[in-house]
């Protein structure tokens, strides 16, 4: 909404399989589409100047990613337009002792589920191996999301990384459910790691890496 409401020029298109989206307050150049990608995305070859998916790793089994995934985004890319990827990793730095068993726990359960949690890094290589040899320019950017603050940075900044702790326990408490059966603790202990999130992620200055892969869909000629 905010890439929209900055770019009024531009028409934005959403996708998600549950209805998230607003559907009062919204720009005029925004729509969005309730729809499964695994199903192929509703749109035609060759649709959009840049088509983007954001922190979608845990919704996609490594071969749909490379089967279904990828070559929709590219399908339905112009030629000279850009195809984008960006996720955070999982597997976050400096990470306190106390806090392995919960990450340990989410990782048995994802891998009970096919899914690759180590796969973000790796998305840029299956855009330009799975991508029908379409693609080109292929670029990476790569940037430390802190979980400590800084008294010598600027307070919107801090703000930030606040932030970024406040969403890792509200992200371990909703899936508490899925994760206490593989644990050998009590939910009060569960709470109880998840309680020293912002004195230990401090502490250790944790941190993770968040990953931006795009590349230019070839002209034909190309």
């Amino acid at each position: 909404m905010e890439m929209a409401t900055v770019y009024g020029q531009t028409q934005f298109v959403g996708v998600d399989l549950i209805p998230t989206f607003p559907t009062e307050i919204k720009p005029q150049n925004l729509k969005f589409k309730q729809f499964d990608v695994l199903n192929g995305l509703p749109f035609n070859d060759n649709e959009f100047d840049l088509v983007c998916i954001q922190n979608s790793s845990l919704c996609f089994t490594e071969t749909q990613w490379k089967e279904i995934v990828i070559p929709e985004m590219v399908r339905v890319t112009k030629p000279n337009g850009w195809v984008e990827l960006m996720d955070v990793e999982f597997n976050i730095q400096n990470l306190p002792k106390n806090f392995e068993p919960l990450y340990d726990g989410f990782v048995k359960y994802c891998k009970l589920h096919d899914i690759n949690l180590e796969i973000i890094p790796r998305l840029g290589k299956l855009l330009q191996t799975h991508s029908s040899g379409k693609m080109t320019d292929f670029n990476e950017d790569i940037r430390k999301l802190l979980y400590y603050e800084n008294i010598d940075t600027d307070s919107k900044i801090n703000m930030t990384r606040k932030l970024s702790k406040e969403n890792i326990s509200s992200f371990y408490h909703t899936i508490s459910p899925i994760i206490l059966p593989i644990l050998e603790i009590t939910k009060e202990e569960y709470d109880e790691i998840i309680d020293t999130i912002n004195i230990n992620f401090e502490k250790n200055k944790c941190f993770n890496n968040m990953h931006r892969f795009y590349a230019r869909k070839k002209l034909a000629e190309e």
